[in-house]
């Protein structure tokens, strides 16, 4: 009776544990079967399709403000375009656009970055287009302000004010700026980097930063 009582008592674990597994196999089909129905019905981050398809949206940054709120930014053709979401990135919504066509300028490549003071900066590459070669020429890193966090935009300053016009030989278009990036020190000082082709032919493209003490209205002389 002892070894009759043993035996079945291991079965019973045995089934018991079968039965486990399967109850869990079930569940975690369920469970992917809903995650798959979900992620079917409604993208995590509704982009606008129209604006973020290959060849019209590009560069996207993004920057959580102190609210908890986030801004993103992206070039769309020549327009830095600004979108806020409230909802942790779940969706956004249109803020605020920075349009250089008055000056006959295009925007390309922005960052942004929120101040310690409550500012946002926005910082793009303006340049004109050559439209007998079809490339950027005299370009510029330029910085603008935000004091209502993304909604309205004014010019603060110009890091760098390249506005040569001169091919050189190894190139096939003029020294040019790209990929401007905001920083902040560990002294507190607002950093700007950015790719810059200014010191060809000795070089093609170099690393150039400059800091700013005053939250971006003034910088200092560029390093490289």
């Amino acid at each position: 009776m002892k070894n009759l009582f043993l035996t079945s008592a291991v079965r019973f674990r045995r089934q018991r544990s079968v039965l486990n597994a399967a109850a869990r196999y079930a569940l975690m089909t369920f469970l992917f079967a809903l995650t798959l129905s979900v992620s079917r019905a409604q993208t995590w981050i509704d982009w606008d399709t129209n604006e973020f398809s290959m060849g019209v949206g590009d560069f996207v940054r993004a920057c959580k403000l102190s609210n908890g709120n986030w801004l993103s930014c992206f070039v769309d053709s020549t327009v830095a375009r600004v979108r806020l979401s409230t909802n942790t990135c779940c969706t956004f919504e249109s803020l605020s656009t920075l349009d250089l066509s008055s000056e006959n300028r295009k925007v390309y490549k922005p960052n942004i970055i929120q101040l310690s003071n409550g500012d946002v900066l926005l910082c793009v590459m303006a340049y004109i287009t050559d439209t007998s070669h079809n490339y950027a020429t005299n370009c510029q890193i330029r910085v603008y302000k935000s004091t209502n966090l993304g909604t309205n935009w004014s010019y603060l300053s110009t890091v760098d004010p390249i506005a040569s016009t001169t091919v050189h030989s190894h190139d096939t278009m003029p020294p040019g700026l790209w990929e401007p990036s905001f920083h902040i020190a560990s002294s507190g000082k607002l950093m700007c980097t950015w790719s810059d082709e200014s010191y060809q032919p000795t070089y093609s493209q170099v690393i150039s930063i400059a800091g700013s003490s005053d939250n971006g209205a003034t910088g200092g002389a560029k390093t490289a």
